[in-house]
């Protein structure tokens, strides 16, 4: 065996101890930047999951608020019938202020609701933001700093 590493030049006592060096780098990787690496980007990752989760109930509120808005609007109507039994001109009257007014409710509640999801939305993408970007100078250091070692 010696004989054959001989004829191509290869010592295997530098042979032995590169792969020893390459052992104790890949370690030293592996621990002090894979794995710290990998935390962080679950982290990233489970905060994006949350803002999706956020607004994914923000957009179930929103369908929540136009069934609720159906609901209002079909109690005016009945509302509407009854007051037309009892006299034709007030009932016109009533259901046009409740029309009005169940617009207005519909539009503040699903003004709310975008608003809401559109901060959602904004924050996480900010959090994401800001995130990468520690992780990218945290990155830089550590590479900096090894390369000055």
């Amino acid at each position: 065996m010696q004989e054959i590493l001989s004829a191509f030049g290869i010592e295997w006592k530098l042979l032995l101890v590169q792969v020893i060096n390459f052992g104790i780098l890949l370690f030293v990787l592996q621990h002090f930047l894979y794995k710290p690496l990998l935390k962080i980007i679950d982290d990233r990752k489970a905060i994006v999951e949350k803002g999706v989760e956020n607004a994914e109930e923000a957009k179930i509120a929103l369908e929540k608020a136009g069934q609720e808005s159906g609901e209002i609007l079909d109690s005016a109507k009945k509302e509407a019938r009854d007051y037309l039994n009892t006299s034709k001109s007030d009932a016109v009257l009533i259901k046009e202020k409740i029309m009005a007014d169940v617009e207005k409710e519909k539009e503040r509640v699903l003004k709310e609701v975008s608003v809401s999801a559109k901060r959602m939305e904004e924050e996480a993408i900010l959090k994401s933001k800001e995130s990468i970007s520690r992780m990218a100078i945290l990155a830089a250091e550590k590479i900096l700093k090894e390369k000055h070692e």
